[in-house]
């Protein structure tokens, strides 16, 4: 058979594979990633609240609509809203978006229920944000134990290969060999 008609194979591409059953280290960092970024991204703190904007959480003030309010930290507010005809509430959440003073004596007006606390920070919050942290940390220390095993070769540039020559091994002279196949 005739080698010219073949494509030449290119051993980069051979190299380029990568094979996740040898790294499985690899395919759990991945997939604990992707697990994180969908936890960021899907996880509402508040999903019954519905967000309002703050020029109507004002017009529901001036209407007397707004049973009681929760200020969180000057600048969040949770409260509930009262519906007359069915009495039953709405809960909302909305954002102060410049300091206003003129709010608690409008609140006090409308015979809002105020009350205050500073805003509060869940467990799975501070989970979710050391995440990313700790996964770095694993992730460092296992390329680390990687690069020190005797299996990779990345620092293994500068040492010497060279053996130590033992003549007390090699007796054999060409007389003992002459003949042989």
């Amino acid at each position: 058979m005739n080698n010219q008609n073949k494509p030449p194979e290119n051993k980069d591409q051979n190299n380029m594979k990568f094979d996740f059953n040898k790294n499985k280290f690899a395919l759990f960092f991945l997939l604990s990633l992707i697990a994180m970024f969908v936890l960021l991204f899907a996880v509402n703190e508040n999903g019954s609240q519905v967000e309002i904007p703050y020029s109507v959480f004002l017009s529901y003030l001036e209407q007397g609509e707004i049973d009681a309010v929760k200020i969180l930290d000057s600048n969040e507010i949770n409260g509930t809203l009262s519906n007359a005809a069915g009495g039953e509430y709405t809960v909302f959440k909305t954002r102060i978006p410049y300091y206003d003073d003129t709010l608690m004596s409008q609140l006090r007006e409308g015979g809002v229920k105020i009350t205050g606390a500073p805003k509060a920070v869940s467990i799975g919050q501070v989970i979710l944000e050391l995440l990313p942290w700790l996964l770095f940390v694993v992730f460092f220390w296992f390329m680390l134990r990687q690069f020190q095993g005797g299996g990779n070769k990345a620092f293994s540039f500068g040492k010497s290969r060279a053996k130590k020559y033992h003549s007390e091994l090699d007796n054999i002279t060409f007389a003992d060999v002459a003949g042989q196949d």
